[in-house]
């Protein structure tokens, strides 16, 4: 075999093209499979992480079962003998589009969250698999 110094030109180009047209094969076979499979557990994030009372986030929770059925975040109980919760209210995820195993939906930081007042937990479980919750940690 001769060492790659003696290849044509024409040959090393085909060379490269075919090791290209394979990575590219690889990495849409990988997006397409990640995109239609679920995770093992749902994952949660929220945005902004660092929060102050009044302001929105942005709620995105991933891998759910059976994402059509919906998903549920919510805070802490506050304990006073009400329904509020901290650091935001309960809020329905749904759905960003068919076929799509991420739901959104948008919470705002209850008032009762202090500035400097350290982390505060919001979970969140899908409705397909409510036994199995998650959780996000807000900053403030």
């Amino acid at each position: 075999m001769q060492s790659p110094a003696h290849l044509t030109l024409e040959t090393r180009v085909f060379a490269e093209l075919a090791l290209a047209g394979t990575l590219a094969v690889a990495t849409l076979t990988t997006s397409v499979i990640s995109t239609h499979v679920p995770a093992d557990h749902p994952t949660l994030t929220l945005s902004p992480a660092t929060v102050r009372a009044g302001d929105h986030v942005a709620v995105t929770l991933t891998g759910c079962p059976d994402p059509e059925a919906g998903a549920r975040a919510e805070g802490q109980l506050v304990g006073d003998g009400t329904t509020a919760h901290t650091p935001v209210e309960p809020v329905d995820l749904k759905p960003t589009g068919p076929d799509s195993h991420t739901l959104t939906g948008e919470a705002v930081v209850t008032a009762d969250v202090k500035p400097h007042s350290g982390t505060h937990t919001v979970y969140a479980a899908c409705a397909a698999a409510p036994d199995d919750p998650v959780g996000f940690d807000l900053h403030t």
